[in-house]
C-alpha cells in the first residue's frame, strides 16, 4: 500500500536542515563567536571527496591566523522511525565519506584547515554500540565485536589517523524533529534581541538557508548576512549599548548631596535632576546610589555618553538599547 504521506515526510526533513542550519547563522552574533562563514549544501573544499554527504560547513578563525576550523554537518531527519536507532550499517555510507575526505586532507600538506571535525545531527538516537565504537577507537583500543570489525573495514584507516578520525567525529542525536528546530530558532532570536520575536524575522531567516541551498546560489551565509535579516548593519545596533561609565575613586561629596539625598527619599514621587552639560550629573548619580536606603537598587545609565549618542552608529538614548541593558 502506498504512503500518500511520503512528500511530506521529505518535506518535514527540508525543514529540519533550514531550521537547523538557520540556528547555527545565528551562533555567528554572539559577541564570543569566532565563526566566520556557514555554506549550505556543500563545502569550499568541494573537490575533495564526499562533498555530497555535506548539508552544512561551518568555519571559523583558526588558532594560526591563516588557517581556519572547520565542521562538516550531515542532518538526517526520520518521521517515521524516529523511534528506532540509528545503527552503523545506516551510516555507513556517511562514515566512509568522511573518513575518505579526513584522509585527503590529512594528505594535503597544504591545506588550510587547522582543525577538523565531521559531525551527525539528527532527531533520532544512534545506537549505543555504534558510539562506544567510536569511543573505543579514539582511546586506541582493539576491536572486540562485529560493529568494531565492521567500521574498520569500511574506513580503511589505522593507527595515529585512525584515532585522529574518531577524535573529529561527533554524533549529536536527540536533537528534536522539524517542529522543536523552529521552537529553538524562535527561542535563540529572542534571546539575541531581549524580546519576543516575531513570526517574520524567523521566516526571513530560514529563507536566507532555502535560498542557498538552490543551484545558482553560491551556499555561502555570513554575519553581515544575519544581520541585514534583523535589520541592521552592526551588532552594536542589535545588541545593548556598551558600558561607559568610568570608575572614579575618592570622589568629593558636594555640598547639595545630603538635600537631594533628603529630597529623593522623602516619599516615592518621581524626581527629575537636570543641569547643563559638565556640571557633574553623572558623578552626582554615582554618589546618590551610595546613599540609597538599605535593600533599595540603584541603577545609572548614561545615555548621553559625553554626545557620542548623536552618532547612529552609537545609539544609546533609545528604550530598545537602554531598557534591554538595565535589564
Amino acid at each position: 500500500m502506498i504512503d500518500l504521506n511520503l512528500p511530506k515526510y521529505s518535506r518535514a526533513g527540508d525543514s529540519f536542515h533550514y531550521r537547523w542550519g538557520a540556528r547555527r547563522c545565528l551562533e555567528m552574533l554572539h559577541p564570543n563567536s569566532n565563526i566566520e562563514m556557514i555554506k549550505i549544501e556543500g563545502s569550499e573544499e568541494y573537490k575533495l571527496k564526499g562533498e555530497f554527504l555535506i548539508d552544512v560547513a561551518e568555519y571559523s578563525q583558526g588558532k594560526d591566523k591563516n588557517k581556519r576550523d572547520v565542521i562538516y554537518y550531515q542532518l538526517k531527519h526520520s518521521t517515521k522511525r524516529v523511534n528506532k536507532n540509528f545503527t552503523f550499517t545506516e551510516l555507513k555510507k556517511t562514515i566512509t565519506g568522511f573518513a575518505d575526505r579526513f584522509n585527503d586532507i590529512r594528505n594535503d600538506k597544504n591545506s588550510a584547515i587547522s582543525s577538523l571535525t565531521f559531525a551527525i545531527v539528527t532527531n533520532r538516537e544512534i545506537s549505543k554500540r555504534f558510539k562506544k565504537t567510536i569511543i573505543k577507537f579514539s582511546k586506541g583500543r582493539k576491536p572486540t565485536n562485529s560493529t568494531d570489525y565492521s567500521f574498520l573495514k569500511s574506513i580503511d584507516l589505522k593507527g595515529r589517523n585512525l584515532i585522529a578520525f574518531c577524535k573529529s567525529l561527533k554524533l549529536y542525536d536527540g536533537e528534536g524533529n522539524y517542529n522543536e528546530q523552529k521552537y529553538e530558532l524562535h527561542s535563540q532570536i529572542s534571546n539575541l534581541i531581549g524580546v519576543t520575536s516575531d513570526t517574520s524575522l524567523l521566516n526571513h531567516i530560514i529563507s536566507l538557508v532555502k535560498e542557498c541551498a538552490l543551484p545558482e546560489n553560491d551556499g555561502k551565509i555570513v554575519k553581515e548576512d544575519i544581520l541585514k535579516r534583523f535589520g541592521v548593519t552592526s551588532e552594536k545596533e542589535l545588541f545593548p549599548a556598551i558600558t561607559q561609565s568610568q570608575n572614579i575613586q575618592n570622589l568629593v561629596k558636594r555640598e547639595q548631596l545630603k538635600d537631594l539625598s533628603e529630597s529623593l527619599f522623602s516619599d516615592n514621587k518621581v524626581k527629575v535632576i537636570h543641569a547643563s552639560g559638565g556640571i557633574g550629573k553623572s558623578v552626582l548619580a554615582r554618589q546618590l546610589i551610595n546613599q540609597l536606603p538599605p535593600k533599595s537598587i540603584g541603577i545609572i545609565y548614561d545615555c548621553f555618553d559625553s554626545g557620542r549618542y548623536r552618532n547612529i552608529s552609537h545609539s544609546r538614548h533609545r528604550y530598545k538599547d537602554g531598557l534591554i541593558q538595565i535589564i
